[in-house]
């Protein structure tokens, strides 16, 4: 087990090893403080078993930095850690590719169970993110253009915007010039990329995450 843990934190990255090491004895965690360190160590190492990304508050890298990793280390797991507490980045980054997304208020149980599950190919989100008391969207800066088409595809933004201008189905198609059936077809593919339970909520998730006129 090669574990690489990515992180600005030293005491956090000091104590996260110790705690990896007890976990898996036989293991072998490597450090890196920032992306650029953690890329040049694909001279050093062939492959990691897991990375452990941290993310923080500097929302324009969430994207970019998990996809760098992914092209450098295509075949490792990337589990993100963080401080920000909203489940709509958490499940954004999972459909983005992540394998899971922990807080870094985490205990040392829940890093047992989240990784188990994350080297057994299932995806994971700290409970607390999921609680009823994490429904609501924070109110976090959006994040740049580029986020949203990693959910959704381009056909889908175009449905979603004249959604959130308030028309209904019939309308949308007909300047879209496709059929009513193939919008409602888009509109059920938006709500489940978004993980959003009606359009309404769809459009207020779609807005956190970028700028969508209305």
């Amino acid at each position: 087990m090669r574990i690489l843990i990515v992180d600005s934190c030293p005491l956090f990255r000091e104590a996260l090893s110790h705690h990896l090491m007890e976990i898996y004895a036989n293991g072998t965690v490597v450090e890196a403080a920032t992306l650029a360190e953690a890329l040049g160590l694909e001279e050093l190492y062939t492959h990691f078993d897991l990375i452990l990304l941290a993310l923080d508050c500097q929302q324009d890298q969430l994207l970019s930095d998990l996809q760098l990793l992914k092209i450098h280390y295509p075949e490792a797991p990337i589990v993100l850690m963080s401080t920000l507490n909203d489940v709509v980045i958490a499940r954004l980054m999972l459909n983005a590719g992540a394998q899971g997304f922990i807080t870094k208020s985490a205990d040392a149980s829940e890093w047992r169970s989240a990784l188990r599950l994350i080297l057994a190919g299932e995806s994971y989100i700290s409970p607390s993110l999921l609680s009823s008391t994490q429904r609501d969207i924070s109110p976090l800066a959006p994040l740049p253009m580029q986020v949203l088409p990693a959910v959704l595809t381009a056909r889908q933004i175009e449905v979603l915007d004249l959604v959130a201008k308030g028309l209904p189905n019939k309308t949308i198609a007909q300047r879209l010039n496709c059929s009513e059936g193939t919008i409602k077809l888009h509109v059920s593919a938006i709500l489940k990329a978004l993980h959003a339970h009606n359009r309404t909520e769809a459009v207020r998730i779609a807005s956190h995450l970028t700028h969508i006129s209305r």
